[in-house]
């Protein structure tokens, strides 16, 4: 697939048959090179706000844009990531083989890693609002900002959850080793915790919309209030 540029000259569009001929343009603020089977991803200009190179070859990445806002580098090869820009506000970083994370910058919403082999994660910025770290090796998460209102962190080694934080509103954690739920949000709408240790589940509340919870140690049915909810036990 060809390369494009978006220039910040009336947002021109230009197609690049490889990513040497970068060069020849100033003021890029984006550039698309996935699905062009790329190893090495050269240093480019700081213009760049929107970058991305998902679906290639790329085992790594020497440096990233200063100015980098939105970073795509999904289904590659790459075992670790560069320093990350400080005003980077989206990082999907799945299907790759990374073992860790540098540290996240302070205005980061959006955080994709699953799929990966890491077995810790960073700590977590207070801006971070999307949590997506399935399908790793985690035997433990650090402290969820209050931020946070989706956490995606099922298949991985966790035995206990950090607090949740107040405005959670979707929590996957199923196929973990967990024992116990931390109190859950009152706002919280999906709890998918199914395929671990529980022997119990926290209160629920009024605004739960979907719980899935098979394959627990529940010891007995306890009769459900919330008739008019979705609830697997089994």
């Amino acid at each position: 697939m060809p390369i494009y540029i978006y220039t910040t000259h009336n947002d021109v569009v230009n197609k690049l048959n490889n990513l040497n001929e970068i060069v020849l343009y100033d003021n890029i603020s984006s550039l698309c090179c996935e699905f062009v089977t790329i190893k090495n991803l050269p240093i480019i200009m700081d213009s760049i706000i929107d970058l991305r190179c998902h679906h290639n070859q790329m085992e790594n990445i020497i440096k990233l844009p200063k100015n980098l806002n939105k970073f795509m580098c999904y289904n590659n090869q790459l075992s670790v990531l560069p320093e990350l820009p400080l005003n980077l506000n989206e990082l999907l970083c799945d299907f790759n083989q990374i073992i860790s994370i540098p540290n996240l910058p302070l205005s980061l919403s959006l955080f994709s890693c699953h799929s990966n082999k890491l077995s810790l994660l960073p700590e977590l910025p207070n801006s971070l609002e999307h949590l997506y770290c399935s399908n790793n090796q985690l035997v433990s998460l650090p402290k969820f900002p209050n931020s946070l209102k989706y956490i995606y962190c099922s298949n991985n080694q966790l035995i206990v959850l950090p607090e949740l934080p107040n405005d959670l509103q979707e929590l996957y954690c199923e196929n973990n080793h967990i024992f116990s739920l931390p109190k859950l949000p009152k706002g919280l709408k999906k709890l998918y915790c199914s395929d671990n240790y529980l022997s119990s589940l926290p209160e629920l509340h009024d605004k739960i919309q979907m719980i899935s919870c098979k394959n627990n140690r529940f010891i007995k049915r306890k009769k459900c209030k919330y008739l008019n909810k979705i609830i697997y036990f089994i």
